[in-house]
């Protein structure tokens, strides 16, 4: 049970510091959610934002899921993709460090809305 949760890359729930890249890339994603729906003077609805960031971290482990793809059918152009992208991202992901990646970028997400949008609370007027 402890392997599952704790220490071996591309596996457990928790795998090193890749758990606080992803923790970093929902807070990222969420800052640019929020300053993109601000630079527009557009509203930003808390059901929106959620579905954007999740379809938004869903679509990068799509792109990690396409490199391990191309390390196995195309090696070639796997090889000559790793001169801009390091290796560690052709490596194998277990189901459960997909989800985990996916759960620890949502609390990034759900931090960073709470932080910049919710954490404000409208001015009284004094009466």
């Amino acid at each position: 049970m402890f392997d599952l949760l704790f220490g071996t890359p591309d596996q457990s729930f928790f795998d090193s510091y890749w758990t606080l890249i992803h923790f970093f890339s929902g807070v990222s994603t969420g800052f640019a959610i929020i300053m993109v729906y601000r630079m527009h003077k557009r509203p930003l609805s808390a059901r929106v934002y959620g579905r954007t960031g999740v379809l938004l971290l869903i679509l990068w482990e799509y792109f990690e899921m396409s490199l391990r793809f191309l390390e196995k059918y195309n090696h070639s152009l796997a090889e000559g993709l790793k001169v801009i992208i390091p290796n560690t991202f052709f490596g194998l992901e277990s189901r459960t460090n997909i989800i985990a990646d996916l759960a620890v970028g949502s609390i990034g997400l759900y931090l960073i809305y709470q932080y910049l949008c919710h954490h404000r609370s409208p001015k009284k007027n004094p009466s």
